[in-house]
């Protein structure tokens, strides 16, 4: 029997259980996972951390995802559940719902999706609502995400124009 693979959640601070068994399940949702994954939730200032450090980039951000590519770490995502809740403020949607996002956006870019052009954005937004809507089947409290519209990072916060996803970045 084979067993999927591992789904590991760490948070710089409190994290509720059900938040943490929900990214579990986003992850899984956004479609087969190749290996284990790591998710790290943080705060605003630890991924504008990993942003400079590993990327370049000096901002905080949403997601940075970094494939591994190894049989024991298919891949990580670092996630930052102060945009997250922020973000869903703005929003008007859940927390959960939010941060659910990130995670089912950047197991896509483990899977190789690519959100550079509109093409690929589309493609990306269809995949993103699919995942959602596996990750809240039956949840009559989350409100949906209608045909994968999620504003791209830019239109969310003009800074993040230039931002470069990290599929192609090797762990240091």
């Amino acid at each position: 029997m084979n067993r999927a693979p591992s789904v590991r959640v760490f948070a710089s601070g409190p994290l509720p259980r059900a938040t943490r068994e929900l990214l579990r399940r986003a992850a899984r949702a956004a479609g087969p996972l190749a290996g284990p994954v790591e998710i790290h939730v943080v705060d605003d200032k630890a991924i504008r951390r990993v942003n400079r450090e590993r990327l370049g980039h000096d901002w905080a951000t949403d997601v940075c995802t970094f494939p591994m590519n190894e049989p024991f770490l298919w891949g990580e995502l670092v996630v930052s559940a102060e945009t997250a809740k922020r973000e869903a403020a703005k929003r008007g949607i859940a927390f959960a719902r939010e941060i659910a996002l990130y995670v089912v956006h950047g197991v896509l870019h483990l899977r190789e999706f690519d959100d550079r052009t509109a093409r690929q954005r589309t493609a990306m937004r269809k995949a993103e609502a699919d995942g959602l809507s596996i990750v809240f089947a039956g949840s009559g409290g989350e409100r949906r995400v209608v045909s994968g519209q999620r504003p791209a990072a830019s239109e969310r916060r003009p800074e993040m124009k230039n931002r470069a996803e990290s599929r192609s970045v090797a762990r240091k």
